[in-house]
């Protein structure tokens, strides 16, 4: 190969790597212009953000915790109000930890600056109230968890259950099962007998004090309304004539029956 076909070659590479120098340029040119326009321009800033499932909860209070978690989350470099960038996961525990009435909470973005939330919040139950004085009392949901400050009345379709443990606010104070059998009983009560639940008291057995003034004791491991039978034949025969001097009905044996007049 004599000296000129090696100067083609050579001319040909260098206009090759020239060609591929000025690609790669604007390869490069065009990604700092996207990453400028997604970073800094402000087009995917969040600016938009809508609401759902409220209930309890102040819209604007919600909004207004919404802003603070922007501004005490921001990064230096990457703008965390971003529709890109937006932290969902950590924006949730956030929300939650505020507003422990929330259940859950499910965050959808849409393109290219909105943000929907949707919260589910919780359904009061029970009012659980601890016999220390010093302890408030607190609605509990269908989960038994203690999310939020209540007052302790009597009269209301939400029974007062009574406890001597001490606890906090986010607490999960009983089983799903356990406030699920409570609620069966109390309503089996309630419609069966035309007999309301004046409060319920959880330490050891499980007591249902009644508005008559009298009580019916149940073994915490019992599914409440196996005995339901056993206490509508009771009322029914031994002690019908008896029921307003009746101080307390015992179902806490298995297929045993006690009661005490006063």
């Amino acid at each position: 190969m004599d000296f000129f076909q090696w100067e083609k070659i050579y001319s040909k590479r260098k206009k090759k790597r020239k060609v591929l120098k000025i690609y790669l340029f604007l390869v490069l040119t065009g990604l700092a212009g996207l990453a400028y326009a997604i970073l800094f321009s402000g087009l995917f800033d969040i600016d938009n953000i809508e609401l759902e499932g409220l209930g309890v909860i102040n819209q604007e209070r919600l909004q207004a915790s919404i802003n603070v978690f922007f501004e005490e989350s921001q990064g230096k470099f990457i703008p965390i109000k971003n529709w890109f960038f937006i932290p969902k996961e950590k924006l949730t525990q956030f929300l939650k930890e505020e507003y422990p009435i929330v259940r859950e909470i499910k965050i959808k973005k849409e393109f290219p600056n909105s943000l929907i939330l949707s919260l589910d919040e919780r359904e009061p139950i029970f009012i659980v109230c601890s016999q220390n004085q010093g302890t408030p009392c607190f609605y509990i949901d269908k989960e038994g968890i203690a999310y939020q400050d209540a007052p302790k009345t009597e009269g209301s379709l939400i029974s007062i259950i009574e406890t001597e443990r001490e606890f906090n606010q986010g607490e999960v104070l009983f089983g799903p099962l356990l406030i699920e059998n409570l609620i069966e009983f109390r309503e089996l009560l309630r419609i069966g007998l035309n007999l309301p639940i004046k409060k319920i008291i959880t330490d050891g057995d499980i007591v249902f004090e009644t508005y008559d003034g009298w009580q019916i004791r149940m073994a915490a491991d019992t599914h409440f309304s196996e005995r339901f039978e056993d206490l509508v034949l009771l009322l029914n025969s031994e002690i019908k004539e008896e029921r307003e001097n009746l101080e307390y009905i015992d179902l806490t044996l298995p297929n045993r029956a006690y009661y005490k007049i006063k």
